[in-house]
């Protein structure tokens, strides 16, 4: 079966931009075809370009992984500025595991270059304001600058708005 010709789609030099049905299903199973074309601007006609198909089931894979990069930061490691940890931009998960309280420092970029948003957590319970033994954050994010965490278990999700470049604040 293929879809009817839809004018709209006829739009660029390289013809109708698919030749799937169209999805009528309130559901989906998994079994689904997307199909991508790409091809540099160059790519004027249909044999310059090239079509990519993907189930909904991998897709859906795919995108539920990408970003999902994790680090975690032991006792000993991160402890100064000077030593932060500098976020990098596929990193989506920052984890604490410290068992015994020391400070530790962890650096963000630029939000305009920041592909997922970003959560850490001290999954260790030790983070504390006591002693200077907080998980300190280098960044400014929803108008607060430099933010900690000082509670036992305590996180934050950063979130990157690109277009602004600028990073929105949540708990965690």
């Amino acid at each position: 079966m293929s879809a009817p010709f839809v004018p709209a789609l006829d739009t660029f030099a390289g013809g109708q931009m698919t030749d799937l049905p169209a999805f009528t299903s309130q559901t989906l199973t998994g079994t689904e075809l997307f199909e991508i074309v790409s091809g540099t601007p160059a790519a004027t006609t249909a044999d310059n370009a090239v079509n990519y198909s993907i189930t909904s089931q991998l897709l859906a894979s795919l995108l539920a992984n990408v970003g999902m990069n994790q680090v975690v930061i032991k006792q000993g490691q991160n402890m100064t500025s000077g030593t932060a940890f500098p976020v990098p931009t596929n990193v989506g998960r920052i984890y604490i595991d410290k068992p015994t309280p020391e400070p530790t420092f962890i650096t963000f970029g630029n939000a305009s270059s920041q592909l997922v948003d970003v959560l850490v957590q001290d999954v260790a319970g030790t983070a504390t304001a006591a002693g200077g033994d907080s998980i300190s954050l280098t960044v400014t994010a929803s108008g607060i600058t430099n933010p900690s965490i000082t509670q036992p278990y305590g996180g934050f999700w950063l979130r990157p708005v690109n277009s602004l470049n600028i990073w929105a604040l949540g708990t965690a």
